[in-house]
């Protein structure tokens, strides 16, 4: 693949990411947008980010499930696999988050992001890549 079609997978993934997350944002938060993972993680008696990563977990098998069906030439369609990845990349920015908390909790300033969080980066990275300044 080319610079300029990759260019464009991951302009396109960014902005479904965006999509996602704000569409999810009225489904599941309720005042805190990491509160479902503290919910699950007091029902488990883990950490919020043990209670994410557990439920990732079900969109990374599936990720190697559709692996494994590509080596033995069975092919999944692509709406299925942008679904699945789309999934994961979502959970680890959910995961950013919580980290991101978790940390500024410890060091005593709990709602203040780290200096430059994934999804600034990823942003910052993609304006530059859009621009031709790769």
């Amino acid at each position: 693949m080319n610079t300029e079609c990759f260019n464009k997978v991951v302009s396109h993934r960014v902005n479904t990411i965006h999509s996602v997350l704000a569409a999810k944002a009225s489904e599941y938060a309720r005042g805190d947008r990491l509160g479902n993972f503290k919910r699950a993680a007091s029902m488990q008696g883990v950490t919020p980010e043990k209670a994410l990563v557990g439920m990732k977990a079900k969109h990374d098998v599936a990720l190697q499930d559709f692996i494994n069906d590509l080596d033995t030439g069975k092919i999944q369609c692509y709406e299925r696999w942008n679904e699945k990845i789309g999934d994961v990349i979502n959970y680890l920015i959910l995961l950013d988050g919580l980290v991101q908390e978790r940390i500024g909790e410890l060091e005593g300033h709990p709602q203040l992001p780290m200096e430059m969080s994934v999804v600034d980066k990823i942003t910052k990275d993609i304006h530059g890549i859009e621009s031709g300044k790769e």
